[in-house]
């Protein structure tokens, strides 16, 4: 009876050293980005020893990763929480959570979450996942709840100084926000992107306050972002009615509406599905689905650009010198001829996508009478 013991322990030992093996030939399938290896290496791995359950957790995270989130969500759902330490009980209804969110169910997203908060308080991912999720479903006194006791976000990844950073912008808590941003903004680093295909900007956004100030315009809620625009555009009008000789009236009330109409109308078209996807992996402002965001932000960077170009007017001969109207011609051709650059870059049908730059073309043409160079091609 004995040797049979001691043989069933050694059968045990012996299935559970090669179960283990098997996990590190995925994860390193997982390092070369083989997925379809590693799902394979973690199946074997959990049927060669059932008893052991990290093999079903990795299984399950390397079928998210290949698209499969019911098959994913199925086996983590045999996972046996009560044995599982508060910790990893927790980061596993966090990964839950994402699952839900991949398969566009942002209420099971949210209770997974909350299970996850639950579970260990002091996970602070969960937590913040959990503020965005309260909020995008309209519930904003439970997003600021479960941020009221935090006083900051640093040390945390990428993606939760973010999502932190939107929450805090949406609640209107302006100076946290902008620590978390001065946070996050360590994360501008040319090495950071694959291929070495980092954003133009980068450099400038590596300082906190350039990077805070960029992404006012998609991060701001409906008061205090139409607010901002209106600051912003009438503040650029006083500077250039101090440019140029007065003309008609309403050539400065058509620029501060017209421009204040634009952005706040696409704020408010692109916000809701930007921060959705801002919950997931992989999340880049810089992928060209983001046409309305990347919009506003080039919107907001051209007025504020303006404040240095318009003051060169100033050595020209006084008979080449801008007319008012002409300074709120640059800003209104840029932002017609973003649209077209940016549709054409985007992943939009062609026929949506030809329609649009179409339509830009035509605006931005018309706007190009109203510039500078315009009397001449008139």
């Amino acid at each position: 009876m004995l040797f049979c013991q001691v043989s069933f322990a050694q059968d045990d030992e012996s299935l559970l050293e090669k179960s283990r093996l098997l996990v590190q030939k995925g994860q390193k399938a997982e390092q070369r980005g083989e997925f379809d290896e590693a799902v394979a290496s973690y199946e074997e791995a959990y049927k060669v020893y059932p008893k052991n359950i990290l093999p079903l957790l990795y299984w399950g995270k390397a079928l998210y990763r290949v698209g499969l989130y019911e098959r994913a969500r199925e086996l983590l759902d045999k996972l046996p929480m009560g044995k599982i330490p508060p910790a990893g009980r927790s980061e596993v209804y966090l990964f839950l959570g994402r699952i839900a969110l991949a398969q566009d169910d942002l209420q099971e997203c949210a209770a997974n979450l909350s299970r996850s908060l639950k579970a260990l308080e002091s996970n602070e991912p969960a937590r913040i996942r959990l503020a965005m999720a309260n909020y995008l479903l309209s519930f904003p006194s439970r997003a600021e709840e479960l941020l009221k006791d935090s006083t900051s976000f640093a040390g945390l990844p990428f993606n939760e100084l973010l999502i932190a950073f939107l929450v805090d912008m949406q609640m209107g808590n302006f100076v946290r926000a902008f620590s978390t941003c001065n946070e996050f903004s360590n994360f501008m680093k040319p090495e950071n992107y694959i291929n070495g295909q980092s954003p133009f900007l980068l450099s400038l956004w590596q300082t906190g306050p350039v990077l805070y100030l960029t992404l006012l315009p998609i991060t701001l809620g409906d008061f205090w972002g139409t607010l901002y625009f209106i600051l912003l555009f009438s503040t650029l009008l006083f500077f250039v009615r101090k440019l140029s000789a007065p003309t008609k009236i309403w050539h400065e009330l058509a620029f501060l509406l017209g421009a204040v109409l634009l952005m706040s109308g696409a704020r408010m078209l692109g916000q809701r599905e930007f921060y959705l996807a801002a919950m997931t992996e992989n999340f880049s402002i810089y992928d060209s689905v983001w046409v309305i965001p990347r919009l506003l932000i080039s919107g907001n960077l051209v007025a504020w650009g303006l404040f240095v170009i318009f003051p060169v007017a100033r050595f020209l001969p006084e008979e080449l010198r801008p007319i008012r109207y002409e300074y709120f011609g640059i800003w209104f051709f840029c932002w017609f001829f973003m649209i077209f650059v940016l549709v054409f870059q985007s992943k939009l049908s062609f026929g949506s996508r030809m329609s649009i730059m179409a339509a830009s073309a035509v605006l931005a043409f018309i706007a190009s009478f109203f510039m500078p160079l315009g009397r001449f091609i008139k």
